[in-house]
């Protein structure tokens, strides 16, 4: 009794429960997720339904209300294999809530491929939040340069029904044209994101700019997003300034 969606069993991990509830067998787990793991590589090699190769690993567990949320980040297999990767071509995150039933541990949400990152290098750092009192997430960035232009965006994946998936597909956190710009005109700014405390279904995402923009200093400013149910998505707050290149 299996179910593909996106390539990932949602089905039984036949898991014995007590164990879990002692210890999670990530290596069981991450077969079922990605495929049998490669010894020599050192990892678990996902195949996207493009096609791609990547090298995953665990990054973290979180338990949350009898919940398991499972972070996965590889980079791409042509890192190992072809001795480096084009500059546009991504790593890969996956993110996966997990429930320990009475026979097993159950795949309640999957995201396996999420592909961020540059020259095949997934993105490392992620936090886990709170969206609301049950829900969590995972907030990262990504980006590159080209050029003398940089710029990156952030991702905040979680569980939206049976998937994990990105709900802030269009907010860019950075932005910097040190490398082509002429000094006295420069562009250089940043934002951090954090969640509001309280009680709203999904909490409001609060955005910290600071920087200098078109060579003059850009005052400290917060800007506010609202989680929109329709669509599903954070969006950037009105009049954001940073943009991608």
């Amino acid at each position: 009794m299996k179910r593909m969606m996106a390539g990932v069993a949602i089905a039984l991990l036949m898991l014995p429960s007590a164990q879990a509830q002692n210890m999670i067998r990530t290596d069981a787990i991450m077969s079922k997720l990605y495929g049998p793991f490669d010894k020599n590589a050192k990892c678990w090699v996902g195949k996207s339904p493009e096609g791609n190769l990547y090298c995953m690993k665990v990054s973290s567990l979180h338990f949350v209300n009898q919940q398991i949320y499972l972070l996965a980040v590889g980079d791409s297999m042509s890192t190992l294999t072809q001795g480096g990767a084009a500059h546009a071509e991504s790593g890969n995150v996956g993110g996966f809530v997990l429930e320990d039933a009475s026979d097993g541990i159950r795949v309640v949400a999957a995201g396996p491929f999420n592909q961020l990152g540059s020259f095949g290098a997934a993105p490392q750092d992620w936090r886990f939040v709170a969206l609301n009192s049950t829900v969590r997430g995972w907030i990262g960035e990504s980006g590159g340069t080209f050029q003398g232009y940089s710029s990156s965006a952030m991702t905040l994946l979680t569980p939206i029904g049976r998937k994990v998936v990105d709900v802030t597909p269009k907010i860019f956190v950075s932005m910097d044209d040190s490398g082509a710009c002429v000094s006295s005109t420069c562009t250089t700014l940043e934002a951090t994101a954090s969640l509001e405390e309280s009680n709203a279904p999904y909490r409001n995402l609060v955005l910290t700019v600071k920087g200098s923009k078109d060579g003059k200093t850009y005052p400290l400013k917060q800007f506010v997003s609202r989680f929109d149910a329709a669509k599903g998505v954070y969006s950037a707050p009105k009049g954001w300034p940073i943009s991608g290149y």
